[in-house]
């Protein structure tokens, strides 16, 4: 019964180990936004 046990905890540390490797040779690629900037009101008055 630990036997099982040890083998399921070692395939998940493999298996998380595995997933870091993959992530880290390649990392998605992050979504393109547009970056909108804003105007003070108290600029646009002048007074």
């Amino acid at each position: 019964m630990i036997r099982v046990f040890l083998f399921v905890i070692a395939l998940g540390a493999v298996l998380l180990a595995a997933g870091i490797v993959y992530l880290g040779m390649f990392p998605p690629n992050p979504a393109p936004r547009t970056v909108q900037t804003t105007i003070p009101v108290n600029k646009i008055q002048g007074h």
